[in-house]
């Protein structure tokens, strides 16, 4: 009885953990996926994103964009691939890094000096590519 009571009191308290979260809980609202990478550049550092699919871009750049109306530099170089597609993370201003999961699935990220950061593949793909229409429709 104690084990049933204290696993249900624990599944109920991450559950609050994920809705008082900013971060995890914007994914969340605009149908992504918190995920949290271990990531190198420009320091040591576990970061959150938010995953559409194949699509991700770091939470704190999806918060300034939505919340408060400002792009980071991550978000703005997405922004640009309307108009014109990258042919390189360096093209676009950004350093290519990699970031690390729990289980040590690498992903590639496109870093850049405000600290932010999205996946290579999305940022190269651009706006219009079929695989970030649901990053494109969070935003």
């Amino acid at each position: 009885m104690k084990k049933t009571i204290f696993f249900v009191l624990f599944c109920f308290s991450t559950q609050i953990f994920a809705f008082s979260n900013p971060q995890i809980r914007l994914c969340r609202v605009t149908g992504g996926q918190f995920w949290s990478l271990d990531i190198d550049y420009p320091s040591p550092d576990n970061m959150g994103f938010c995953r559409y699919g194949q699509a991700m871009i770091d939470t704190i750049s999806l918060i300034e964009h939505r919340e408060y109306a400002l792009g980071t530099k991550a978000m703005v170089a997405y922004y640009i691939t309307k108009i014109s597609p990258f042919a390189s993370c360096d093209e676009a201003g950004g350093i290519l890094t990699a970031g690390y999961d729990s289980e040590g699935q690498r992903t590639q990220l496109c870093s850049f000096s405000d600290n932010s950061h999205i996946k290579s593949s999305t940022l190269l793909k651009g706006w219009s590519h079929p695989s970030n229409k649901a990053l494109n429709k969070a935003l």
